[in-house]
């Protein structure tokens, strides 16, 4: 996902809404790219729903692509 999480406190707030999805193996935020991206590893299907929690807790966010194993 595209965010616009620049601040440690972004990112703590990301970590709460993460916790709610058992689902999340791992995940981490390029802060260094210009895009600030959002990589989630999880065992099902999980974007749309973690894009409307983030969008809900106040993170902007744009889903990019969903990768399946």
């Amino acid at each position: 996902m595209y965010t616009k999480i620049t601040r440690k406190e972004e990112v703590e707030l990301v970590s709460n809404c993460l916790l709610a999805f058992e689902d999340i193996s791992e995940w981490t935020i390029d802060l260094s790219d210009s895009d600030n991206v959002l990589r989630i590893a999880a065992h099902t299907e999980i974007g749309s729903a973690v894009h409307h929690s983030l969008n809900t807790a106040g993170v902007k966010s744009t889903l990019m692509e969903v990768f399946q194993n």
